[in-house]
């Protein structure tokens, strides 16, 4: 049961915990009418949670590292600070009394989340271990991601690395929720929630078989398509969507043989003959030395866009995050993994 203290000495106690100090004799002035208020520390208040919790207060003083002595008066000090008895100590097993539920369910909430800053802390300043994750194109993921991963790996072997190959929409909506770090990816309209760093751009080129009969030309009007076969990708996508901002009669596209939403499957369909395509050089850039297809520029008019990092507006990278972002900016500007291709202009610093 806990003392009792006469009405003198608990004043007294209470005093103390409130000013600091203990009460000395009337020598010289005094700073306030009114004690300053301290309020419960961390230890306190996590004493007694752990009490609370295991109902004794020996096991809580076992598991905070502390003696049964130390943590008991620290309980103490929590009660007299709030003028309220927070555990019931009548029985073998220690309860809390209804302030202390009371405050036991406020302060659960709390400490986690005090939890989960300093473990984000953690995370942020200890480089060498974590987690990262980037969403981006298709190519982006074939060709230019695996080396930047090697590259970082070589100096942070312990931090995992997730690579998301998505859509253009999924990409961004992956941005804006926080799902993932940043992106590789395009941004067809401005969006106040996307931060947007471009780091290349492309133009559309017309693709076929060896075979085709535009494969001998040095280039191709969009109005020529009227002419060809074709497959393109499903009206709402991004691709799709920048060519009919661009063209003033994209009636062309609709008369396709195919409509497919991803573009790995547009090349697919094409090497099966037959059947052309209009992309973006990027998208082309990883095809195979020995590939049976062709491509060639587009013109009248001339479509371009832009690649970019794509972050959450206002929201800096982790460190861990950053360090992968320069990488990745190092492969494309000095990995000579696009450098065969044409039409695609590299916009980020060397």
């Amino acid at each position: 049961m806990r003392r009792t203290l006469a009405g003198s000495e608990v004043k007294r106690k209470k005093t103390e915990i409130e000013t600091g100090e203990k009460e000395t004799s009337e020598q010289g002035p005094k700073a306030s009418s009114q004690p300053t208020r301290i309020r419960p520390t961390l230890r306190q208040m996590q004493g007694f949670m752990a009490v609370a919790r295991l109902g004794s207060f020996s096991r809580a003083a076992s598991e905070l590292g502390l003696s049964q002595s130390a943590l008991s008066q620290s309980v103490q000090q929590l009660e007299f600070l709030l003028d309220a008895e927070l555990l019931d100590r009548r029985n073998r097993t220690i309860v809390a009394t209804p302030a202390g539920a009371v405050l036991m369910r406020r302060l659960r909430g709390i400490l986690d989340d005090l939890d989960g800053a300093l473990n984000e802390v953690q995370r942020e300043i200890n480089t060498n271990e974590g987690a990262i994750s980037v969403a981006c194109l298709s190519t982006v993921a074939t060709l230019l991601m695996p080396p930047t991963v090697g590259v970082f790996k070589q100096q942070f072997p312990k931090v995992s690395v997730s690579i998301r190959d998505e859509n253009v929409d999924g990409i961004l909506d992956q941005v804006k929720s926080g799902a993932v770090d940043f992106a590789v990816t395009c941004l067809f309209s401005d969006d106040r929630e996307i931060a947007f760093e471009p780091v290349l751009r492309d133009r559309f080129r017309f693709v076929c078989t060896q075979d085709h009969p535009f494969a001998t030309r040095k280039f191709i009007r969009w109005r020529d398509l009227d002419q060809a076969n074709l497959v393109v990708m499903t009206r709402g996508t991004g691709i799709r969507r920048l060519i009919d901002r661009h063209l003033s009669d994209a009636s062309v596209l609709d008369k396709a043989k195919y409509e497919v939403s991803r573009v790995p499957s547009i090349l697919k369909i094409v090497e099966e003959g037959g059947v052309s395509s209009v992309l973006p050089a990027l998208t082309l850039a990883a095809l195979p030395t020995e590939t049976q297809l062709v491509h060639l520029p587009m013109t009248e008019p001339e479509i371009q866009r832009e690649v970019g990092i794509a972050t959450r507006t206002g929201v800096p990278l982790q460190t861990i995050a950053e360090r992968f972002r320069r990488d990745f900016l190092h492969v494309l500007v000095n990995g000579h993994h696009l450098a065969h291709m044409p039409d695609i202009h590299i916009l980020a610093d060397p």
